[in-house]
């Protein structure tokens, strides 16, 4: 028995706040194995999905994710873009993301923000600036993310 048995957290006993900390981190596709070990024990995709757990068990109801894509393999990156899907779909967290990749925020944008050294340039609903940027840089943009293959025509989710 742990050494703090009348304590609880958000109104649930410690061994009742662990099980639905493992059920959810199965949900994000962590084994019971990857949660026993360190965070530097982890891949970039495990300790990504530790990260949202963390959040979502906290029921966050804004979640950060800063150029979430970054360093993963493209399988591991589709699997994290479906994930972010799923947690959006099943907990209705608001999501900021943090993205150069507009492929990326193409598949996963309600709206897009768009900043050029720092300061904001243009919002728009992703529709309508996947369609037609409103600004000269949000048109250069799009259209370097369309010659690389990152953004194909027409492309939002």
């Amino acid at each position: 028995m742990p050494p703090w048995p009348s304590r609880s957290w958000q109104g649930v006993r410690p061994a009742e706040a662990i099980a639905q900390a493992r059920a959810l981190a199965r949900r994000l596709g962590l084994a019971d194995a990857q949660l026993e070990q360190r965070t530097h024990q982890l891949s970039v995709g495990q300790a990504q999905r530790v990260a949202i757990a963390r959040a979502l068990v906290c029921n966050a109801r804004l979640i950060v994710l800063d150029e979430p894509l970054s360093a993963l393999d493209h399988d591991t990156a589709q699997d994290v873009t479906g994930m972010i899907h799923a947690i959006r779909d099943a907990f209705a967290p608001a999501m900021l993301v943090v993205t150069h990749d507009l492929g990326f925020a193409a598949r996963i944008a309600d709206r897009v923000v768009v900043l050029r050294h720092g300061r904001h340039v243009e919002t728009a609903a992703a529709a309508a600036f996947f369609e037609r940027p409103a600004t000269e840089y949000g048109r250069a943009l799009l259209s370097a993310a369309r010659s690389l293959g990152d953004v194909g025509p027409g492309e939002h989710r």
